[in-house]
């Protein structure tokens, strides 16, 4: 199971630092990471996928998927990338299941812990994988450019459709409802922008 600092799920908390290092929060976050260490199926499903070329505020990517993001095509052709390295992230069915169980049965404080942690969890699985990519990528003189994800400025939330279609062997949990938003609630897919241009700062 993946360690989070409390610093990172004491935000998602909305409480204050060292909250959760006190009294009953220091027990609900003992509780919560146990629950996790046990339970929790988080899974991450990745693929790096060659761009075509960039027409105005559509991104045409190998294979013949386009993605219509004008904030991204405009970031993307600023750094002059030349793939997008895709990825799904989800903590899971079981912590979502579990968090609507607490709530049921009245546990509101342990819900919303177990629901900072899950938050938490997607978040550090994606900047484990921003590192990891960068360490795999720079030995070949490879730019990792921030994530973006469908849903940010720039970006429709339409096109989760088309980015988790890229990812054709996805063995996790993810689906796309009609809203555009995941399931399970805890998932978020995102991309980032490889290029050879060496003015472009890696991200971690």
């Amino acid at each position: 199971m993946i360690e989070l600092s409390l610093e990172r799920v004491e935000h998602h908390l909305g409480a204050p630092p060292g909250t959760m290092r006190r009294g009953r929060w220091a027990w609900l976050h003992d509780a919560v990471r146990s629950w996790c260490i046990e339970n929790a199926k988080p899974s991450v499903s990745r693929r790096q996928v060659g761009i075509d070329h960039i027409d105005g505020s559509v991104v045409h990517l190998a294979g013949g998927i386009a993605l219509t993001g004008g904030g991204l095509a405009a970031r993307l052709r600023a750094a002059r990338a030349h793939a997008l390295h895709v990825v799904a992230l989800s903590a899971g069915h079981a912590i979502v299941a579990e968090i609507g169980r607490l709530w049921r049965d009245d546990r509101p404080d342990e819900a919303m812990a177990l629901n900072a942690y899950g938050v938490a969890l997607v978040e550090e699985l994606r900047a484990r994988e921003a590192v990891r990519l960068c360490q795999e990528m720079g030995p070949h003189g490879t730019r990792v450019l921030p994530y973006h994800s469908p849903g940010y400025r720039g970006w429709p939330l339409d096109d989760q459709t088309r980015l988790l279609s890229l990812l054709t062997d996805y063995p996790g949990p993810i689906e796309v409802l009609e809203s555009g938003a995941l399931r399970p609630r805890l998932s978020t897919l995102a991309a980032f922008g490889l290029t050879h241009e060496n003015h472009v700062t890696a991200t971690a």
